[in-house]
């Protein structure tokens, strides 16, 4: 079965740097959070976290919308994504920055911050391509990672969906939230399925969208 791509952009104001006025030109500063995941059919189903990385790059404004795909292609080089997942969200990327870059409350403004988040979603549902996968991601996995403390689990906070609710899939599985329907609210305000955060947080502690640490 294929992998499946999911991507969001967002204006990340997290820890911008104080000293923007130093900056030559008008510059993006692209974050890319990048987070893969195998998510495991047989002998049942569990998620295991393959690859997870952030970067960020600054780029003039200018150079990104004369050349934009070249050097968005440039910084998911190190991910391994797919060229046609590249010329779908491409065209997106780029629109996000355009419409960032004008809206009239930026006016005076010098840096402008985005986020890019991509997870990739992988299944496999025979044992041989389990096994063998689980052994490549262990042999490749440059950063360990450490289960969420199991105070921390029991607290989750639970709210329930409504209309007026932003966020309307979970991440994880990619399964549409209904309206009325209870999930678990992470701290950093990312709401998933209570089942499949569980499960990521006995792996990993960190949020799969923005990677805010939990207690461990």
């Amino acid at each position: 079965m294929e992998s499946v791509y999911q991507y969001h952009c967002w204006e990340d104001q997290n820890d911008v740097p104080n000293r923007t006025t130093q900056l030559p030109c008008h510059c993006f500063l692209i974050r890319l959070y990048f987070c893969h995941v195998l998510r495991l059919e047989y002998p049942q189903r569990n998620l295991v976290p393959l690859t997870s990385f952030n970067q960020s790059t600054l780029v003039p404004c200018n150079a990104f919308f004369a050349v934009g795909p070249t050097i968005l292609a440039n910084i998911f080089s190190d991910t391994g994504v797919p060229q046609d997942f590249l010329d779908t969200a491409t065209p997106s990327i780029l629109s996000f920055a355009s419409v960032m870059f004008n809206d009239a409350r930026n006016i005076g403004r010098v840096l402008f911050p985005i986020a890019v988040f991509v997870l990739v979603v992988t299944p496999y549902d025979e044992r041989d391509q389990i096994d063998r996968a689980i052994r490549e991601s262990m042999e490749a996995r440059t950063v360990k990672t450490v289960p969420a403390a199991k105070s921390s689990i029991d607290g989750l906070k639970k709210v329930r969906i409504d209309d007026f609710c932003s966020i309307r899939e979970c991440s994880i599985c990619l399964e549409e939230f209904c309206d009325g329907l209870e999930v678990v609210c992470l701290p950093c305000l990312h709401l998933y399925h209570k089942d499949c955060i569980v499960k990521w947080l006995h792996t990993s502690h960190l949020c799969p969208l923005c990677r805010f640490p939990m207690p461990t």
